[in-house]
C-alpha cells in the first residue's frame, strides 16, 4: 500500500533570491528532496513572484481559462514614490 506523502514546502531567503525545498515520493520506498533556486536580478521583485506562483502550483492552484477565478500575484506602485 502506497503511503501518501504530506504536502509541504520550505522557502529560504538566500543572498540573491530564494530557495524552495520540497519532497517528492518517486516510489513506495524512495523519497527525493528537491531544491529549486529563484534569483532576484538587479533588485527586481520577480524572484518572489515566481516563488509564490510555484508554491501555488505545487498545491494545485494554477491558471486555466475555464476557472471562474485565477490567482494573480503582482506589485502595485506606491503613488507616494513616483
Amino acid at each position: 500500500m502506497k503511503k501518501s506523502l504530506p504536502y509541504s514546502i520550505t522557502v529560504e531567503k538566500i543572498d540573491n533570491g530564494f530557495l524552495l525545498l520540497h519532497r517528492e515520493q518517486l516510489d513506495d520506498d524512495y523519497i527525493q528532496v528537491c531544491k529549486e533556486a529563484f534569483k532576484d536580478e538587479d533588485g527586481e521583485d520577480e524572484g518572489i513572484v515566481d516563488v509564490l506562483y510555484t508554491i501555488a502550483e505545487y498545491f494545485g492552484i494554477h491558471y486555466s481559462k475555464h476557472n471562474k477565478n485565477n490567482l494573480e500575484i503582482s506589485f502595485k506602485k506606491n503613488k507616494d514614490f513616483e
